[in-house]
């Protein structure tokens, strides 16, 4: 699994593309997109209410993108992720 963050997002995490084996998401139980949230929540504290909110949903001003679609087209925070699944983390405060 691939998380990719971009226009700005990126500034809070170690790279731009955190990469996720199958091992990791068995672990962790990560199913849909709010667990991702969850894990990138509590895994990195410098993204805490620039990019997700306490309730563990995005912030204002950020979009998220599942497979190159808005996530919304898959249910948003209860959207199905694989194995394979590609997943978008995109600020429009910073020109996104």
């Amino acid at each position: 699994m691939e998380i990719k963050f971009t226009s700005g997002a990126e500034e809070y995490f170690p790279s731009k593309i955190i990469q996720l084996e199958k091992s990791d998401i068995e672990e962790r139980k990560i199913r849909k997109i709010k667990d991702i949230i969850k894990y990138l929540y509590e895994k990195y504290p410098l993204c805490r209410e620039k990019l997700f909110s306490k309730e563990l949903s995005l912030c204002p001003g950020m979009l998220c993108c599942l497979d190159e679609c808005d996530w919304e087209l898959f249910g948003g925070e209860e959207s199905d992720l694989t194995e394979n699944s590609r997943i978008l983390f995109l600020s429009t405060i910073h020109g996104g």
